[in-house]
């Protein structure tokens, strides 16, 4: 009954057997996101990168966050919106422009940084809950057959280089994208192909730029 399109596009990336899950994790963490109002006390996520690029930039975007899901084979990782229908267009071009720009242009050792530290805190926060706890060493044995201790996967993040994300965002960009969208009015929801050869066609722009500045 609100009077949102929300929408989310997405690219398929590998799953827990991937050997870059840690390195799509991080990038998860540093696109960040939310709503327009943070309930709950100020601050949280606050410095992530759609906060910083979209949300405080553009305030008619009720909500705009990064997602990560991922099966034992492969997953998905994209950004969701809530935007009023009119914004639509707009919306999916700063999305994909989001996801391009990160295999394009390198984050700085500042972003890095709070990303792998936002990584490490919401694994161990997420881990003081003994259902979770108990959850998680079920997943693990299921799907490795062992438990890798948090403090392995904490330096496993601090491990992380601004290459591999770039190298991750761009390995995730040979996907077409993945759209779902739900609202009551969709009349202004590009189609499916246009928003495939918009992404194709911004991904190949991208990656043009990105090797001119690599030859100067």
């Amino acid at each position: 009954k609100e009077p949102y399109v929300k929408i989310a596009i997405g690219f398929e990336v590998g799953g827990w057997d991937d050997p870059d899950v840690i390195p799509k994790c991080v990038l998860n963490q540093l696109l960040g996101g939310g709503s327009s109002f943070s309930a709950g006390g100020p601050g949280k996520g606050m410095y992530t990168r759609l906060y910083t690029r979209v949300l405080n930039q553009n305030n008619y975007v009720e909500s705009m966050e990064s997602f990560i899901a991922l099966n034992e084979d492969n997953g998905l990782l994209g950004v969701d919106a809530a935007i009023p229908p009119e914004y639509v267009h707009h919306v999916v071009r700063v999305i994909i422009e989001q996801l391009v720009n990160l295999a394009i242009v390198p984050v700085t050792d500042e972003e890095l940084s709070r990303a792998r530290n936002m990584c490490k805190s919401m694994l161990l926060m997420q881990l003081e809950s003994r259902v979770v706890l108990c959850e998680d060493i079920a997943r693990q044995y299921v799907t490795y057959g062992k438990r890798q201790d948090p403090t392995e996967t904490c330096q496993l993040i601090d491990q992380v280089t601004a290459d591999d994300l770039m190298r991750v965002a761009d390995e995730m960009l040979n996907h077409v994208p993945a759209v779902g969208c739900v609202g009551h009015d969709l009349s202004n929801v590009p189609s499916y192909e246009d928003i495939r050869d918009f992404t194709k066609a911004y991904v190949t722009e991208g990656r043009r730029i990105k090797a001119a500045q690599a030859q100067q």
